[in-house]
């Protein structure tokens, strides 16, 4: 264990700088929010004069000054308050220091996530060092999940018990990474759970979700709900339907609603409290408050984070609202603040973050979960240490802590805390109704809520029946599905509003039934066939499927567009060991390049900056670029969406991007070569402009890739909508910046405007003509430019060109390039778009350019080179298959004179420890005459006697559950129950054995002999034994013990013909009621004493394995 361990620091924004805990402030006026307090909570202490035993430091991180529940303000002196518990009452013995650290600005998850590790990290390995602060033996925060991922990752790492409040991802289901963490917030499992109970017991199952996917709180649970009901399992099948929505600067909540009211009676709105009011006025004004329609809402606990969820507002508004909110419905925690307990604890709580963090609590908020959550994790924490120096152990040892924190039943301030098993807190739920007339209290029982349906988290009964829901004048709840449809669409409900054109209507129908009956089960067909592909999961990559290629497979050449890009690249091993990733910030779009080997090709792997949902948009997509089929366009392989990595992959191409052939000198571009690269780009281009995609948008020479056999293929097309927002060129910058070298491709009208997603077809024909001058004179674009004596840079170069210069800026050419490509290239950068060359048009003229014969040398060329490959391909394909059939051949062999399993273990170098079984069978045969045999035999008789008989029970053995030990002269040995024990079915399978090679036996024609018939003994015996390898050369897997002893004794006092077994065997054989044995009596056994000993006869014809 290092020497030096981290502390749980409580990091807060502000000018402050750090101190320890006891250090007396000099400041004598209020503290300012924001401000860290410069004294100790207890400053009397340590006692002068007290030892202490132990000592141990705790350290808290958490953002300041900002609206999350935990912020210091607000969370502070509870926590302080644990640590003066802690000292007092529960380790007295234990000197317990803290400490405080600050850093302006950290009042959110974004700054937290940038700000909170490294603080930490800096402050154990720096003045904790200098200053000879105690030991590390608790972390407490942060508050956000990204942080708390970073957090737990290092505390795992350093052994450091680490308890956290408010993070609610489900990344945190990984106990394997993050075993030193301790939940106390809320679960997303446990409020799905809920949810689904809830929905479950109203029955619903078309659900529309509506979620701010900005506020984090929000867009986790609304993301999460989504995927969670949309790959649910079992009888009930769920159809959710997700509306995310950015907050600012949406107007269309009517469209929403709209389109909620397509597709689902039950809609859930998780948004801030104002929003909720807004969405649900909204519903009003669009007569969706009837009782046709149901809304359920989510408020962990009353916050100005969250708001104030009621219809009042002091508005004109607030009686629409009043009546909106009786089709509401409300999911919270439980009443847990209205104990005399909390409320008592609640106010010290209050009056301390006033005093002594600067903050003053609302008139109504109320100290969040997440607080009281902080608080117990530091009670817990101690009352765990306290067990563990009770125990003897070590004070340090962060595991074992963390593992007694685990399971534990505790006194809260919301009454109980119980940690389960797996380290999260329980959470109980409720769902609460509005009264008709009130509902200006949060309070599940207070007046404005009434509970309806419960959920105790500690005994996990779930109450449907608490209070029946009082819907509108009485009416029932709204069905899952109206009666009409959700859009009035059934047939039924047509006829029978539409009476005075039913005649008439059906007549037709009736004429044309044949028709309609014909169509509909070809679009239903057709339909099937759709969805059936829709779900199919053809593009779905799990992470450990992608495997590791070995760096050294690619030359340091295949890297070099990356470096051309201005881009910081670094090869690191991935932790999973799966595929090895290039970091590179071309774009931001782009974070991460990684190469793989799926399913035996090579694919090339892109990590986005962003989420990627699985929505039926993007399943529609994937399904439509799988049909997108071309020679030149770069092939999408699949998207792993898994939780710790998501990536879209595309086939790899060996060569590399064209940015990188270009710049390579020492492969030879002739004409040919540059028009056979051309004609790939427009090819491709055209196709794809002829696709349901339209257009490219960033085309540019990185994003042309190379195969194999030099076909050049578009790339990074495929996924429009996971791009950043284009942006535009800032006029007032004059400072070179890496991103101005992706815009030397971009039309001048891409510029100076915003650039759609997908870009356009004229910018696309734009880009090419910047390819082709690389191509045509393999440089950088505009690199006559850049390059003379009065250098422009890529920043001056595109002011230039999004300017109206006449003529218009562009990259001069040079006298070399034939007249054909200087015209096209021209043609396609002209200034106005509709000027433009479209790429029918720029096929055309390649096809009439004299450099199409040329471009049959170039054909032919690689031609012999695909002929060449192809040859070497098979050749290696058949020396490597002969290569693995003889290292198959080898490892039959092994596996013939050793055990699979230890065998496998040898083969990698692995060393087999003798190993003691508690039971095993051991079986032993002879044959009877043996010595009289051989002695009128030649030797040679004797050796294909004995291999005709060991092969035909070599074959036997291959059908049960048993293992040959070794032959010795006619002695045939063989074990059931190692190395792979089987409980007691080793005698049963033994037995069967038996049996087997007594029928072999007796139609076994010895071929010197024929007349003779060939008399087997066999004796078997069950128990325990001792088993490893021996030897190095020439290695056997042998057993030893009293055991085989036994069993050969069994062979040896046996009779022709007959199965001798031991008291032991016939006791476990008994078992499996299908045997039928004798008492032979008791013998004598040399060495043993005497024996009980029995014969066994036969199995019953009803036995299980005859």
């Amino acid at each position: 264990m290092l020497a030096v361990r981290l502390l749980a620091v409580v990091c807060l924004a502000g000018r402050v700088p750090c101190h320890s805990a006891g250090n007396v402030s000099d400041n004598k006026g209020p503290p300012l929010l924001g401000s860290v307090p410069r004294d100790d909570i207890m400053p009397n202490y340590p006692e002068d004069g007290k030892t202490y035993r132990w000592n141990v430091s705790i350290l808290v991180t958490l953002t300041t000054g900002g609206t999350l529940p935990t912020d210091l303000g607000r969370s502070g002196s509870a926590i302080e308050m644990a640590i003066r518990e802690a000292r007092r009452n529960i380790l007295p013995d234990v000197y317990v220091h803290y400490k405080i650290l600050s850093r302006p600005g950290m009042t959110g998850c974004p700054d937290e996530e940038n700000h909170a590790t490294y603080l930490i990290t800096n402050y154990a390995y720096g003045e904790a060092v200098d200053q000879g602060i105690p030991p590390v033996g608790l972390l407490v925060g942060p508050a956000c999940s990204v942080a708390t991922q970073h957090m737990g990752r290092v505390a795992a790492d350093m052994g450091l018990p680490l308890v956290n409040s408010q993070a609610t991802s489900d990344y945190f289901d990984d106990m394997g990474i993050f075993k030193t963490l301790t939940r106390l917030a809320y679960t997303m499992y446990t409020l799905d759970a809920f949810s689904f109970r809830v929905l479950d017991a109203l029955n619903y199952t078309d659900v529309a979700v509506i979620y701010d996917e900005v506020m984090p709180w929000s867009q986790v649970t609304g993301q999460v709900f989504y995927r969670t009901m949309y790959y649910r399992t079992g009888p009930i099948v769920m159809v959710p339907h997700q509306l995310p929505y950015k907050p600012a600067g949406f107007t269309n909540f009517k469209g929403m609603l709209e389109d909620a009211k397509k597709v689902s009676r039950m809609i859930l709105v998780m948004a801030p409290a104002k929003v909720v009011r807004t969405w649900m006025l909204t519903a009003y004004d669009l007569g969706m408050c009837n009782g046709d329609y149901i809304f359920i809402t989510y408020e962990w606990f009353r916050s100005p984070y969250f708001g104030d969820y009621t219809w009042r507002n002091g508005d004109a508004r607030d009686e629409d609202a009043r009546k909106a909110y009786r089709v509401l419905l409300k999911i919270a925690s439980t009443e847990f603040w209205l104990n005399p307990s909390f409320q008592k604890w609640s106010a010290e709580v209050k009056e301390l973050a006033l005093s002594r963090f600067g903050y003053a609590y609302g008139q109504d908020e109320t100290v969040a979960p997440a607080v009281t959550g902080m608080h117990d994790g530091v009670i817990l924490y101690a009352l765990a240490l306290n067990e563990t120096l009770a125990a003897g152990e070590d004070h340090l040892n962060g595991t074992t802590i963390t593992r007694r924190m685990w399971g534990k039943t505790i006194p809260s301030p919301e009454g109980s805390l119980n940690v389960k098993k797996n380290g999260v807190k329980d959470q109980s739920f409720v769902l609460v109704q509005t009264d008709n007339s009130t509902g200006s209290s949060w309070s599940p029982t207070a007046n404005g809520w009434s509970t309806v349906m419960s959920y105790d988290g500690i005994t996990g009964i779930f109450r449907s029946d608490v209070r029946p829901i009082v819907w509108l004048d009485g009416k029932p709840l709204p069905p899952n599905v109206p009666a009409c449809g959700f859009q009035n669409e059934k047939l039924s409900c047509i006829l029978r509003d539409n009476s005075s054109t039913t005649v008439i209507a059906v007549v037709l129908a009736v004429l044309i039934v044949g028709v309609i009956i014909a169509v509909i089960a070809f679009f239903v067909n057709r339909k099937m066939k759709f969805e059936s592909a829709l779900r199919d999961d053809w593009w779905r990559i799990g992470f450990d499927e992608v495997k590791r290629r070995n760096k050294t497979d690619f030359s340091s050449k295949s890297l070099k567009s990356i470096r051309s890009r201005k881009s910081t690249v670094s090869l690191q091993e991935s932790k999973h060991e799966s595929i090895f990733s290039l970091s590179q910030t071309t774009r931001g779009d782009v974070m991460d390049l990684s190469v793989g080997q799926y399913q035996g090709i090579l694919v090339f792997a892109k990590t986005l900056d962003c989420r990627i949902p699985v929505t039926r948009d993007l399943l529609l997509h994937l399904n439509r670029l799988r049909a997108i089929h071309h020679d030149n366009l770069n092939r999408v392989v699949g998207i792993c969406v898994d939780p710790t990595f998501e990536a879209i992959f595309t086939e790899f191409c060996v060569k590399q991007s064209l940015s990188d052939l270009i710049h390579n000198e020492r492969i030879d571009l002739d004409w040919s070569f540059k028009f056979s690269l051309v004609s790939d780009l427009v090819a491709g281009m055209e196709f794809l402009h002829n696709s349901f995609l339209q257009s490219h948008g960033y085309l540019h020479s990185s994003n042309c890739v190379i195969d194999g056999r030099f076909v050049l293929k578009v790339t990074d097309f495929h996924f429009p909508m996971f791009r950043s927002k284009p942006s535009t060129l800032s006029v007032n910058n004059t400072d070179q910046e890496p991103n101005y070298k992706s815009f030397l491709w971009r039309a001048p009208e891409h510029l100076r405007v915003t650039m759609p997603l997908n870009g356009t077809q004229k910018g696309d024909v734009y880009s090419t003509a910047i390819i082709l001058q690389e191509i045509t004179m393999r440089t950088d674009p505009y690199c006559d430019h850049s390059s003379t004596d009065h250098q422009q840079t890529d920043f001056q170069i595109v002011t230039r060109v999004a300017k109206l210069e006449d003529p218009p800026f562009r990259p001069n050419l040079t006298a070399n390039i034939p007249k054909e490509i200087v015209t096209i290239i021209r043609g396609c950068w002209y200034e106005q778009p509709e000027d433009r060359m479209t790429f029918r048009s720029i096929r055309m003229n390649l096809k009439n350019s004299k450099l199409t014969k040329e471009g049959n040398i170039m054909d032919n060329l690689l031609k012999r080179m695909e002929k060449y490959a192809q040859d070497l391909e098979a050749l290696v394909a058949e020396r490597t298959g002969a290569f693995f059939e003889e290292k198959k051949k080898a490892e039959d062999l092994l596996y013939q004179v050793m055990p699979k399993a230890i065998a496998d273990v040898l083969k990698v170098g692995g060393y087999i420890p003798a190993e003691a079984f508690e039971c095993v069978t051991v079986y032993f045969s002879d044959i009877v005459g043996f010595i009289a045999l051989s002695s009128e035999s030649t030797p040679f008789e004797i050796v294909d006697l004995l291999n005709d008989v060991y092969t035909i029970f070599d074959g036997v053995i291959e059908h049960f559950d048993a293992y040959k030990v070794e032959t010795i002269s006619d002695t045939y040995m063989v074990a059931s129950g190692l190395p792979i024990r089987n409980g007691n079915r080793h005698a049963f399978e033994i037995a069967r054995m038996a049996f087997r090679f007594l029928q072999e036996v007796a139609h076994f024609k010895i071929r010197h002999r024929p007349e003779m018939k060939l008399h087997l003994r066999i004796g078997i015996n069950s128990g325990p034994c001792a088993a490893g390898v021996v030897g190095l050369k020439m290695p056997r897997y042998c057993l030893f013990g009293d055991t085989i002893n036994t069993a050969s004794r069994m062979e040896s006092t046996g009779e022709a013909f007959r199965i001798h077994i031991s008291d032991n065997t016939k006791t476990i054989l008994d078992q499996f009621q299908c045997f039928q044995t004798e008492l032979r009596g008791q013998i004598e056994v040399k060495g043993k004493g005497k024996h009980t000993t029995y014969w066994l006869l036969g199995m019953d014809t009803n036995g299980k394995a005859a």
